[in-house]
């Protein structure tokens, strides 16, 4: 027996099911409305995929939408013990490297200075059966580029290694990113805080929270039995998928990649080579990648909501759209990118967006 969600008027009803993804996201939605948050299931699957594509997610919009109170909420639904798996950190304006991260030698000590972040990570990396969180609040008061491009190198690796300088140079402590382990950050775009770099965007989905409806009660719902085997449900259908663990190695995402690369890949060059190539926006193989895992993700979810035309909305609208930004001069490609892409209608209306802050001479995804 599952839950199901009617999202008009966001209720809850019991109706038999089979113990699958379907139902995990449910429950965590459901978790979720029990304590008085009303995030869409588009929303909780959406952020559901994104961190099973790629360990890193950013999520953006104004202040007060819910970005931060996602992590946590999500987090608290998955973990048996949420204050041990879940790490909300703050990030500061001065952070200029990555010391506040990772740590770094104190000389008057003669002893390596750990850090909250560090410590979780070793935390996670001793407990690898169980889903680790972090939260790096605001993330973009500071150069992300600076202070978290060691993780940003290491997520790319197969080793995915981190190195902790010691007393000389020929000392040096190696830690690694434990696969159990998923990056949040959250951001505001004003003018206290940075842009993010291509290097940033390519590795993560880009989730906008926007939609705002104040007349959504607080009030939080009655809770009726869960399944309860929720937490292991977590761990066999999203930490322990071979698809996410051993990437394109997976036998089961090579047969449908191969099924439907022609389709797929071959939309994904139509956008760059009819569109963005002759104004140097275009995206490479990273990004194509990371495109057909979260399709893989959301067909394998086998969800009414999250059909193949859905998902690909989102995903242009996640991993392409925040990489362009320019001048006026780039309204032919927008144009000829909006051509492309009309029938998804969360990307064109983003576009339309865009290319209408074009009148003031410039554009960027965070309008």
């Amino acid at each position: 027996m599952g839950i199901f969600v009617d999202r008009e008027n966001e209720t809850v009803e019991r109706k038999y099911d089979n113990t699958g993804e379907k139902l995990l996201i449910n429950q965590i939605y459901h978790i979720i409305l029990t304590e008085g948050f009303t995030f869409s299931t588009q929303q909780i699957t959406n952020y559901y995929i994104s961190l099973k594509t790629k360990p890193f997610v950013i999520l953006t919009g104004i202040s007060g939408t819910g970005k931060t109170k996602i992590t946590e909420l999500f987090a608290q639904a998955v973990c048996k013990d949420f204050k041990k798996q879940y790490l909300l950190l703050p990030v500061r304006p001065d952070w200029n490297d990555d010391r506040n991260l990772i740590g770094y030698n104190n000389p008057l000590t003669q002893s390596y200075q750990t850090t909250r972040f560090l410590d979780f990570i070793m935390k996670a990396a001793q407990d690898t059966e169980n889903p680790y969180f972090i939260c790096l609040d605001e993330m973009n008061l500071a150069r992300v580029e600076y202070y978290f491009s060691t993780f940003l190198s290491a997520m790319e690796s197969g080793y995915k290694e981190i190195s902790l300088p010691g007393f000389n140079k020929d000392m040096e402590y190696k830690t690694s990113i434990p696969p159990n382990l998923f990056f949040t950050g959250t951001v505001n775009m004003d003018e206290t805080t940075y842009r993010f770099s291509p290097k940033v965007l390519d590795r993560a989905n880009t989730i906008e929270f926007h939609e705002i409806d104040l007349l959504k009660s607080r009030e939080k719902q009655d809770a009726s039995p869960l399944y309860p085997n929720l937490i292991e449900l977590f761990k066999k259908h999203f930490l322990n998928d071979e698809t996410r663990t051993k990437g394109a190695a997976s036998k089961t995402y090579q047969e449908w990649e191969n099924k439907n690369w022609d389709e797929l890949a071959g939309f994904l060059d139509r956008i760059n080579r009819d569109a963005l190539e002759k104004h140097n926006l275009h995206f490479g193989y990273r990004i194509r990648d990371e495109i057909l895992r979260y399709m893989y993700f959301a067909e394998t979810l086998d969800s009414r909501e999250f059909s193949n035309n859905n998902a690909l909305d989102l995903q242009i609208k996640q991993k392409i759209l925040p990489r362009i930004k320019g001048p006026e001069s780039i309204r032919e490609a927008l144009k000829s990118l909006r051509d492309i892409i009309e029938k998804y209608p969360q990307s064109t209306a983003k576009l339309d967006q865009m290319i209408g802050a074009l009148d003031n001479g410039y554009t960027d995804f965070y309008q």
